[in-house]
């Protein structure tokens, strides 16, 4: 901090400095030196075309709590960024919309290795998270139900259809949903034979499933990502009124601490919030476990509807 205000003393103007400071000093509680440098930038004409310093301005306003102010940079950086996909994905968690920011990601070169770690975009690595996943759930099911099979299953937020096979296993039909249909396409691709299966392009923040229906709703880290936390309970609503007496709503999800960081596409949820959100809607905590083994901070969360 002592460099960064030695620099500022000096009163030279350098744009992509000034972003870069700007966006550093809010993620580090230096809100002044944000306000001064971000005033600095705004006065100058036209606004910038480099879509790296609109975006790090855009994203030090979001942090300051200025969203409207932050739209001109946002709407820049998004014109500027042409081809460059890592930009634009950033970018688009500022502007965060389920469908749109989806389907970008599945058009990536992540493709439908999306739904996995950055780091773990090397088929060897998809494989080896896909096992790690299905071990954990095929010994909390073995738990809950032994070899209970579900006469229809819902699998919310499916993505590419990762976990298709195991859910298949459990169920003996199975409805997958996802926001993104370039998702659906991948899973339907992935998983051309299995019997009593259906893939839906969907964003269940506005389509209802079908009521009082499902054996088992089933939801892998897909929740999480509903960041307004008014669409998170449409949501959650959603599932639980799906669900028939007695069933089963599974859902694995990142441990949240329920501060509003007003940026990104993760919703804060602690299980806590999780927890009173199924009880108010009629539901029973049945099994809770963090995922102690995992380097994915997830807690794994099975309630009954009552």
């Amino acid at each position: 901090m002592r460099a960064i205000e030695k620099f500022l003393s000096l009163d030279r103007y350098n744009e992509a400095l000034f972003a870069r400071i700007a966006l550093a000093s809010t993620e580090m509680g230096n809100l002044n030196i944000a306000r001064d440098l971000l005033a600095r930038i705004d006065q100058r004409e036209p606004l910038t075309d480099n879509a790296y310093n609109a975006f790090r301005c855009a994203k030090a306003l979001v942090l300051l709590g200025e969203r409207a102010r932050a739209r001109a940079y946002i709407d820049q950086a998004k014109k500027n960024a042409g081809d460059n996909e890592n930009l634009r994905l950033e970018i688009a968690t500022l502007d965060y919309d389920i469908d749109e920011y989806w389907e970008m990601r599945y058009n990536t070169s992540q493709g439908e290795r999306t739904p996995v770690r950055v780091e773990d975009q090397s088929d060897e690595a998809y494989r080896q998270r896909t096992e790690l996943d299905c071990r954990f759930l095929e010994m909390v099911f073995d738990k809950l139900f032994g070899k209970a099979i579900f006469a229809l299953v819902a699998d919310c937020g499916c993505g590419s259809g990762r976990l298709t096979p195991f859910l298949a296993t459990k169920s003996e039909a199975l409805h997958s949903y996802d926001a993104s249909p370039t998702a659906i396409e991948f899973a339907r691709k992935n998983n051309p034979t299995l019997p009593g299966s259906t893939f839906n392009a969907a964003n269940l923040s506005k389509v209802a499933l079908l009521p009082n229906s499902y054996d088992l709703v089933f939801d892998f880290t897909a929740i999480q990502h509903v960041s307004d936390p008014v669409l998170w309970g449409k949501v959650f609503e959603n599932y639980v009124q799906s669900l028939k007496s007695q069933a089963h709503l599974f859902l694995v999800e990142s441990c949240g601490d329920d501060i509003d960081r007003s940026e990104g596409h993760m919703n804060s949820a602690s299980p806590e919030t999780y927890i009173r959100m199924a009880k108010s809607l009629g539901c029973t905590l049945i099994y809770s476990e963090a995922r102690t083994g995992s380097d994915d901070g997830t807690v794994c969360m099975v309630f009954l509807k009552n």
